[in-house]
């Protein structure tokens, strides 16, 4: 049990909870190495014909393209940095309804609501030393992969230790990824986490092989000052090609995990959400018995039309990038005090 006042993680303290964590590079093609990787960066040929496709990158303001936010660390808080970070990662991204946005040069699709089985996570109660919240997943649609990967933000500092809200994240989504439909086909689920912290961002990746959770991480990247080439590397990240031996199958008589056939992602599959009743809230990660404290600036910014990128939206309003239905869309609804009657949600694939 880790307590909810706990921040980082060293490693005696991972040992005791039967995790082994290891160093993860951020440039595989440059310096290959021998632990388990379940995702290869976007190539960087194909990314660049991929970007100039979608717009010209260094002109942000230029219809409704992505802008950089100027880092002022005496005006925001850590957690306001990173959410400018995540939002101008996610803005790259785009729908995959667009062919000519990033993603949809990608296998992934974004969820872009909170349902009952991959919620978006958060904490901002006192009981919790700092805020976060995951404010998107990504998916591959039909499952051809069991891959998982979440956008996360928290006002932590940025340090070398694993942190409290990187695990959570990584547990919950290895966990509710077996609940999806068709990835009973899979041995093993693995689960990125793109975690940002004020202006610094790394990728954590994670697994269980059966007896340990297995948890990568690789360096922090700094975006403190408007950097391309930074930009660019972690976009190819979250743009990965799914690797990895995740299907069931069978060696020598033995059950073991082996890597699918490859598989074409026609551009218009879409991940499906069934109906989806979308709460304004997220589920609270802290027991029942406690009483609601006071809101905090997480939950005072999420409810604010124009605090966040989760701006108030009815159920039949359209995206800000794409102009589809929400349903399907790349935002989420506003978070605030959890309530679970109003989630009416069933995964369909």
């Amino acid at each position: 049990m880790i307590a909810s006042s706990t921040v980082y993680l060293g490693q005696d303290e991972l040992r005791t909870l039967g995790i082994e964590r290891s160093d993860m590079d951020l440039r595989p093609e440059d310096k290959p190495d021998s632990g388990p990787r379940f995702g290869i960066p976007f190539p960087s040929d194909a990314f660049d014909q991929a970007l100039e496709k979608a717009f010209d990158y260094d002109d942000y303001e230029d219809g409704g393209r992505p802008e950089w936010y100027p880092y002022e660390p005496d005006v925001y808080s850590k957690w306001h940095g990173a959410d400018q970070l995540a939002d101008l990662m996610l803005k790259y991204l785009g729908c995959r309804s667009l062919d000519n946005h990033l993603i949809a040069s990608t296998k992934w699709d974004r969820q872009g609501v909170h349902t009952r089985v991959l919620p978006f996570l958060m904490e901002f109660y006192e009981s919790a030393a700092e805020e976060w919240g995951v404010i998107e997943i990504l998916r591959i649609p039909a499952n051809y992969q069991s891959h998982l990967a979440c956008v996360m933000i928290d006002g932590a500092a940025a340090d070398d230790r694993l942190r409290r809200s990187e695990l959570i994240c990584a547990v919950q989504y290895i966990m509710r990824g077996i609940l999806l439909d068709k990835l009973d086909e899979f041995l093993v689920n693995p689960v990125f986490v793109y975690s940002f912290s004020d202006r610094d961002a790394r990728i954590i990746q994670a697994h269980f092989d059966g007896s340990h959770l297995i948890v990568r991480t690789t360096p922090y990247l700094n975006f403190e000052e408007k950097n391309e080439e930074n930009i660019k590397l972690f976009l190819r990240w979250m743009m990965c090609e799914p690797t990895g031996p995740t299907k069931f199958g069978i060696e020598d008589g033995h059950l073991c995990a082996v890597t699918p056939e490859p598989m074409e992602i026609p551009l218009d599959a879409r991940i499906k959400t069934g109906r989806a009743y979308l709460p304004r809230t997220v589920p609270k990660i802290v027991p029942s018995s406690q009483p609601d404290p006071p809101r905090s600036a997480l939950s005072e910014m999420a409810n604010t039309p124009n605090g966040s990128r989760r701006s108030s939206k009815g159920a039949n309003d359209k995206c800000d990038s794409c102009g589809q239905e929400i349903e399907n869309s790349c935002r989420t609804e506003p978070v605030g005090k959890a309530s679970s009657e109003n989630i009416a949600c069933d995964i369909s694939s």
